[in-house]
């Protein structure tokens, strides 16, 4: 059963919600390119919102583009109609319905890009340890070259998201169209050079026959918001959450102390889950 995934659009949400600085607004009116209306979220004192971000999240198609809704950020807001207005027009106007998340909602002054930021770090923090195991594309095996280079390109570009990271094993498919794994001692990974080589009696099965090579790759980086992963959510979303009340911190100087204590405990948590942040790797695997 493949791993559960996360969206970072869902990440960054949770991560926000955890030190309650976002809100979600649904629009209960047809608004404008430049306006959208909730009077059930929004219809607070005139200006309230002025410098938050709102970033579309589903509904109107036309302002969610390539898995990434368009940001504004709100440059005037009105109590009686529960309008916020945007800096910049969206591509379509606002509908009933629409879902948009409001970010800096208690104006700590941690936007949208911060948050995506912080979640990018929490993966980069462990992407030497959650490795994503990996198929390549099948290719042909000829004896008389069965030196392999272990990149995109000889391997049918099955890792184009992401370098191979470690090599665990190779399968060869017989004349039924099974896949029989090749002896480790017939492998030889040379680090140095990226290359793999077929010996003895896997040389001899695997002539002119398909081959297959399994391995690992690093996690991506999120690079739109329907970008996935399968890390643990926890273990990302209280690590954002830490790194926000942190800069919050910095910004409040003498009184930050309460903040600091906050994004310690999340930090904390953070820490806790990070053991689950750990691929157990096929034995034998060797990391280039």
């Amino acid at each position: 059963m493949p791993a559960a995934t996360t969206s970072r659009s869902e990440l960054r949400y949770r991560a926000a919600r955890k030190i309650g600085d976002v809100l979600v607004a649904t629009a209960t009116a047809v608004g404008t390119t430049t306006t959208l209306i909730d009077l059930d979220h929004l219809a607070l004192q005139n200006d309230y919102f002025i410098g938050r971000e709102v970033i579309a999240i589903s509904g109107t198609a036309a302002n969610i583009v390539s898995g990434t809704g368009r940001i504004r950020r709100v440059s005037a807001s009105a109590k009686t109609t529960g309008q916020v207005t945007f800096s910049r027009a969206l591509d379509a106007a606002t509908a009933v319905g629409d879902v948009y998340h409001m970010f800096n909602y208690r104006d700590n002054g941690i936007l949208i890009a911060e948050w995506n930021g912080f979640l990018d770090e929490a993966i980069d923090a462990v992407r030497d340890t959650f490795l994503v195991p990996v198929v390549s594309s099948a290719i042909t095996f000829n004896r008389a070259s069965p030196v392999i280079t272990l990149s995109n390109a000889s391997l049918g570009g099955s890792f184009s998201d992401g370098t191979l990271w470690g090599v665990s094993g190779v399968d060869w498919k017989d004349s039924n169209s099974i896949w029989r794994e090749i002896k480790t001692g017939d492998l030889r990974v040379d680090k140095p050079s990226r290359t793999l080589e077929i010996r003895s009696r896997g040389r001899e099965n695997a002539d002119s026959q398909s081959i297959r090579l399994r391995g690992y790759k690093q996690t991506s980086l999120l690079t739109a918001d329907t970008s996935t992963t399968a890390l643990d959510p926890e273990y990302l979303v209280n690590f954002a959450a830490a790194r926000a009340l942190f800069s919050i911190a910095r910004r409040l100087g003498p009184d930050s102390a309460a903040a600091e204590r906050e994004a310690t405990r999340w930090l904390e948590l953070s820490e806790r889950r990070k053991v689950a942040c750990r691929t157990r790797l096929v034995s034998g695997t060797v990391i280039l």
